[in-house]
């Protein structure tokens, strides 16, 4: 255990200078921002929030924490920044507004060979595609 200790050093964050980087303006995101119900959720958790939060858009779930989102990628899933198995799409109703979002999992269940019988009844062009799947 030291007798001692000197401080070489010392920083806090508000003396670090910030980013030179052009700010990141909310309006970029407004269209997504606001209350979207979930009907089949418990009452407690019946609406989630979409909020700006630290320069980009973040999910605000009830009873859990605020999950921040990456930009959308090239189909429009804005992916959790903790996770990449997580992810958001937006909907839009036919004038362009955002009226929706679809909250998913991405999980890879890979194929089990030869796991399923094959029937004569299943077209020759459907068979590859049988079989069990399994997750890791």
């Amino acid at each position: 255990m030291p007798k001692s200790m000197e401080i070489l050093d010392y920083r806090s964050a508000a003396a670090i200078p910030p980013s030179q980087s052009a700010p990141v303006s909310a309006e970029r995101y407004a269209p997504y921002l606001g209350k979207y119900s979930v009907p089949e959720a418990p009452a407690e958790r019946a609406a989630i929030q979409v909020i700006f939060q630290n320069g980009g858009l973040a999910l605000d779930i009830p009873l859990q924490t605020a999950f921040e989102l990456k930009d959308p990628d090239t189909d429009g899933v804005w992916f959790f920044k903790m996770t990449g198995r997580h992810g958001v799409s937006f909907r839009k109703d036919a004038s362009g507004q955002i009226d929706g979002l679809t909250i998913f999992e991405t999980v890879m269940a890979p194929r089990i060979e030869n796991s399923a019988p094959v029937s004569a009844e299943i077209p020759a062009a459907l068979q590859p595609y049988l079989g069990n799947t399994a997750s890791r």
